[in-house]
């Protein structure tokens, strides 16, 4: 049986514990409210460029960017967390990346210092890493890349935000884009408006593809960033609610200790005196 100050010495180490992840909980509280409504507050520009996407008549005009290239390397974007303490979130991430890259060859970008763990531990060729505030430079260097034919699509790994509870991984084609495919706004039902597009729709669809692009990576980072803080914060409430539960657990057990210890001081004064007597 564990000696009173082993319990107690042990008691300390549960508390501290406590104390720290209930800190970081907070904290985590904190930054998970401002990522999640950075994230909803963003989803209407991204709905309305895929809106006017469909309204452009891409049937008619050629773009670079919606034609997929021959090369046979595929580069694949692993957008992760910089610090760890997240629960499961990064291990599915890699399960995530692990079974979608079975039978292809594949380099990778990251962006998060937990992304290249993932890759390297996926056995992917780092191409270059990103910090998250350079999206915009990462978007633009990925689509040279995609038209000068050095791959033969862009995709993107990330944990997706569904709500504070559940995040899931999740791996989506960034090139070439497919409009069939991209998500954020329903098509339209009934007759269709004929638009005028100036200077020509050619033109007005380059730019509103790349700047599609840039809101879709934008999105992507905002949905990452509220699934990290969403994950961390539940992580670090069930490993507080675990270490107020040990301590309990100990307290209990250091007075069950303690009460038999005293008993057996008094027994044997008990039978010291009975002796004595005698």
């Amino acid at each position: 049986m564990a000696s009173l100050r082993e319990i107690k010495k042990r008691m300390r180490s549960a508390q501290n514990i406590g104390k720290v992840t209930k800190a970081l909980q907070m904290i985590s509280a904190v930054r998970m409210r401002k990522a999640q409504a950075d994230a909803l507050l963003s989803r209407p520009y991204a709905t309305e460029l895929v809106n006017t996407l469909r309204k452009l008549p891409t049937a008619d005009v050629q773009n670079p960017l919606l034609e997929p290239n021959d090369a046979k390397k595929q580069l694949l974007i692993i957008v992760a967390p910089d610090r760890g303490l997240a629960g499961s979130l990064i291990t599915n991430l890699y399960r995530g990346v692990s079974r979608w890259r079975v039978g292809r060859e594949v380099a990778a970008i990251t962006i998060g210092k937990k992304a290249a763990s993932v890759a390297l531990r996926n056995k992917l060729s780092l191409v270059a890493d990103y910090p998250a505030k350079e999206f915009q430079s990462l978007a633009n260097n990925v689509v040279d890349q995609y038209q000068a034919g050095e791959y033969n699509s862009v995709w993107i790994a990330y944990s997706k935000f569904v709500n504070t509870m559940t995040q899931t991984p999740d791996v989506i084609q960034f090139l070439p884009v497919n409009l069939a495919n991209v998500t954020g706004a329903a098509a339209a039902d009934g007759p269709k408006a004929i638009y005028t597009f100036e200077p020509n729709p050619g033109q007005v669809l380059d730019y509103v593809i790349k700047e599609y692009l840039k809101s879709t990576l934008a999105q992507i980072l905002k949905d990452a960033s509220a699934a990290e803080h969403s994950a961390r914060f539940v992580a670090m409430k069930s490993a507080h609610d675990n270490a107020v539960s040990i301590v309990k657990e100990l307290n209990l057990q250091y007075n069950k200790t303690r009460q038999e210890k005293i008993t057996n001081e008094i027994s044997d004064i008990a039978s010291a005196n009975l002796f004595g007597t005698t």
